[in-house]
């Protein structure tokens, strides 16, 4: 055997607390700060007056929720007009142990003890050295604004309108009669007002309080892609700052403490533009397509919107329009006006010589831009069109698949002697059957806000491809099957052929198949995906064959509550909420699903939760059939969701989409005990907010949705708790959830008919027809444009016939930026975090020293390297001096904080 002894060194002088911006609850018994093998420090300090809060929070202790706080240079007391006093504080007894103060900021800082106020210190001690090898672990300074209060104060703020909300940090409560004064980050004083008894103060938008100009330069073309435009620092340009003040209490909020709540965090679309009121253009041409030499003719539309209404006409206004060719020269501008249907028109003749390529059409009315495109081009009309018969447009997985392709010339011979391309790939296939539209056909009901638009497309597998001729008659035929045939559910065969003729014409065309595995699928329907505990609700069940046709048949039908398991753990000086899950079925029966008429079953929920309707199945060849639909149920008592830690929360809609008039409910899902609750309605600013006192989340919440809201709005509720005892889990906090309300404008769309005498004309001859327009089924007034264009060009460039309603009601993103003081409340700092002297794992790398063996023999090296997600400094040096390596993966830099993945370790 053998035996080592050795002693440990003293562990270096340290000092640990939370640097930055924090704010302090007035209950507390002061700013605490650890120390370690360090005799003295000091602490300079100042109070900070509330003339001068935008000058600090913008200058030395400016806040960005990316890069947090500039305070690496000496403050300039002077320069901010500051008279700082220094405390010395003397630590006794603390030889190799952490030794914490709670420092009393008003004493110390020259004030009364226990005053509240915003406070700015920084903490150092001759005895701390920094290390040149980790001087970010090592600091000499630290420095912190601390702002005493009892204040929990939400700022809200879109270019249209904004909100403060004011609460107590202690309970939780609204706090009424709190004078609120706004500033811009110049320092200017540009509104002032006073908390309602909810705790509520509603603001002008940041268009006005800023007089910044939209955010956004131009009008997004469909095919651009959405977000493309973005300017990602947006959100600097809505940044306000609020002082708070209610008796001796004052609070600071920035716009920019926004933290886990700004609105990408969410997963939501951004759109800061606009102002008091925005408009939206519609621009078309005639057929998108031209010659040079050839006349193109736009017309274009303007609505206005302003924050809780629906589009209307605008103000007649001039419309500056400019034409731009492929080069970027302008081709033609011209200034017009109006009509009192708000549209506009323009002609524009092509030269001869014309540069090929894009072209870009631009109106500009206001400040605001909207542009189209069109091409012009070379180019021959298309001379014939090609089809595809693939025999049965269902088959078994393994089948053949048989297809025949056709071309034929628009005035109707056959396309001879043609080469012919062809294609066959496999994609899965989305369950959806007419007339049950709103019945979930899987196991997993696919997100709308993720998976918005899928239509059983995705990425596709190539099964065969080749080439061949078509016959005399301008067919060809092919065959393929599938070697894959254990693939699991459905699947879709798309069958593609191109046909090019002998003048170099190609045409394309495509049809798809499609493999089921089952033959019978079972559909689940509940009319809302919100539900009431006490409450029965029905669920409808269906079964149908894979052609969408009814059938008998029985299953069993199983109502399961998901149950989270959350406990509070300790992690050096905090405390962190983790939860597992595991299901109770709640209920289970047999159920025969009839081949007509309504097969409804009713449930009956006792208790609030996360729920899920399950049906399952066995068909005629041994297949399993499994469709399921998640469900939530609010009511009485506790529903324990997670155990996440960030200040977000996930927020749940009864429905993917509303009519004007019904009831949405909303499910936020946080374990926050008797929360208040701000609930706001949100576009481009704050449309409606309510504030509701809740015993537990899980009662949920209502809004009766309004006909403005078309054709969404955002549904923000904000959740608090005040501190609920003496530890580290009874702090403060705040939850925040957000969801898209979709709304349906159909009820807005005009019906236009148009009927001619004739079906057919020859050349030459002149077409006369009739144009209606109706709403509701009664003539109305309205600006008309008619085109008439070659169904051979418009198919060169897949043409679609334009529809003003998708730019006039197509889905705002979310222009409402949040900052607050809740998510800054300072905690006790744990000051092993980091720690130096605490082993060395692959977070900033090794010493290389240690690598190498010391003349007497022994080795430093650790045989087992650590390498985590988010740390750096790891070196290739570092990586190859070990026997095993050892991988952390967790999402979040502190334990349980905003994270959902398990800090499992692999080695």
């Amino acid at each position: 055997p053998f035996e080592h002894t050795f002693r440990t060194g003293d562990a270096r002088p340290r000092i640990s607390m939370e640097r930055g911006i924090y704010a302090l609850e007035a209950s507390a018994k002061g700013y605490p700060i650890w120390s370690r093998n360090v005799s003295r420090y000091d602490i300079e300090c100042a109070a900070i007056p509330a003339a001068k809060l935008v000058e600090v929070l913008t200058t030395d202790m400016n806040y960005d929720p990316w890069g947090g706080s500039d305070d690496t240079r000496p403050i300039a007391w002077k320069k901010l007009g500051l008279a700082a006093r220094t405390q010395p504080m003397a630590v006794v007894g603390a030889k190799n142990k952490w030794h914490l103060d709670d420092v009393d900021l008003a004493a110390t800082c020259g004030a009364r003890s226990g005053t509240r106020g915003v406070y700015l210190a920084d903490v150092r001690s001759p005895e701390l050295k920094v290390d040149p090898k980790e001087p970010w672990r090592t600091r000499t300074t630290h420095r912190v604004l601390a702002n005493v209060t009892d204040l929990g104060v939400l700022i809200q703020s879109g270019p249209a309108s904004g909100l403060v909300w004011v609460t107590s940090l202690a309970s939780g409560k609204p706090v009424g009669g709190a004078k609120v004064t706004i500033y811009t980050p110049q320092g200017k004083a540009v509104f002032t007002g006073t908390s309602d008894a909810r705790g509520v103060l509603k603001t002008p938008g940041s268009a006005t309080l800023l007089e910044h100009p939209p955010a956004r330069g131009h009008e997004v073309l469909e095919d651009e892609g959405e977000g493309e435009w973005e300017d990602w620092d947006s959100y600097r340009a809505q940044r306000l700052i609020a002082v708070v003040q209610k008796d001796a209490d004052t609070a600071v909020v920035d716009g920019n403490w926004a933290n886990g709540i700004q609105i990408w965090n969410f997963g939501v679309p951004e759109d800061r533009s606009g102002g008091k009121t925005m408009l939206r253009g519609f621009i078309q041409s005639d057929r998108g397509l031209y010659r040079p030499g050839e006349e193109v003719h736009f017309k274009g539309l303007v609505r206005e919107l302003a924050a809780g209404k629906g589009p209307r006409v605008p103000s007649p206004a001039p419309v500056a329009l400019e034409v731009t060719d492929s080069r970027g020269q302008t081709v033609v501008t011209r200034t017009t006006t109006m009509s009192q249907f708000g549209g506009f028109a323009l002609d524009l003749p092509l030269s001869p010589d014309a540069s090929l390529g894009d072209y870009y059409v631009t109106a500009k009315i206001g400040k605001q831009v909207f542009r189209e495109r069109f091409m012009v081009e070379e180019f021959r009309p298309a001379s014939f069109e090609v089809s595809i018969e693939a025999g049965e447009d269902i088959v078994r997985p393994g089948d053949r698949l048989a297809a025949k392709v056709n071309a034929q010339y628009l005035f109707g011979a056959p396309v001879a002697n043609a080469d012919v391309a062809w294609s066959v790939s496999r994609r899965p296939h989305a369950l959806r059957f007419k007339g049950y539209e709103s019945y979930s056909f899987e196991a997993q009901r696919r997100w709308w806000w993720y998976d918005d638009g899928y239509e059983g497309g995705g990425y596709a597998d190539l099964v065969s491809d080749g080439k061949g001729t078509t016959d005399a008659g301008g067919r060809f035929a092919f065959a393929v099957r599938d070697p894959d045939s254990k693939f699991t559910g459905p699947r879709d065969y798309v069958i593609a052929a191109e046909v090019t003729d002998e003048a170099s014409q190609t045409m394309r065309k495509a049809t798809v198949v499609t493999a089921h595995q089952a033959d019978v699928y079972l559909g689940v329907h509940t009319q809302e995906w919100v539900q009431a505990a006490g409450m029965p609700f029905a669920v409808n069940v269906v079964a149908l064959d894979p052609r969408g046709r009814r059938v008998a048949h029985e299953a069993t039908l199983s109502f399961v509550r998901t149950v989270y398991d959350c406990r509070w753990d300790d992690h050096g000086f905090r405390s962190y909420r983790s939860c597992t899950q595991h299901e109770e079925v709640a209920m289970q029966r047999p159920i025969a699903i009839p081949a007509t008429g309504s097969a409804t079953e009713r449930i009956y929920p006792k208790e609030p939760g996360d729920y899920v309707v399950r049906v399952e199945t066995t068909d005629g060849r041994g297949t399993k059939v499994l469709a399921a639909s998640d469900l939530w149920v609010i009511g009485k008592g506790e529903a324990f969701w997670s155990g996440d830690e960030s200040a977000r929360m996930t927020l749940i809609a009864s429905k993917q989409s509303y009519q004007a008039g019904e009831t949405a409910r909303l499910v936020p899902q946080t374990g926050l005990k008797t929360p208040t609750a701000l609930v706001t309605v949100e576009r481009d600013g704050v449309m409606q907010a309510d504030v509701r006192q809740l015993a537990s989340a899980a009662e949920g919440i209502e809004l009766r949705v309004d006909e403005s809201w078309a054709p969404n709005v955002y549904a923000r509720v904000t959740m608090v708790q005040g501190r609920k005892g003496p530890t580290d889990k009874d702090r403060p906090q705040l939850k925040m959830g957000l969801v898209e309300i979709k709304v349906s404008a159909e009820q807005r769309r005009l019906a236009v008919n148009v009927v001619t005498d004739r079906a057919s004309y020859k050349p030459g001859e002149t077409v006369t027809g009739v144009l209606t327009v109706t709403h509701d089924g009664k003539p109305v007034a309205a600006e008309v444009s008619v085109s008439v264009a070659d169904e051979g060009v418009l198919q060169l460039i897949d043409y679609k016939t334009p529809d003003p309603m998708k730019t006039f009601y197509r889905s705002f993103g979310l222009g409402v930026d949040a900052g607050t003081n809740w998510n800054r409340v300072a905690r006790l700092a744990d000051p092993t975090q980091g720690d130096p002297d605490e082993g060395g794992d692959g977070g900033g790398g090794e010493d290389p020293e240690r690598f190498r063996p010391r003349p007497n023999g022994d080795n430093a090296n650790s045989a087992i390297k650590q390498v985590a997600s988010g740390r750096f400094g790891v070196t290739a040096e570092y990586l190859n001096n070990c026997r095993e390596l050892e991988i952390k993966i967790a999402q979040g830099a502190k334990p349980g904080e905003g994270g959902q993945l398990p800090g499992f370790k692999v080695t």
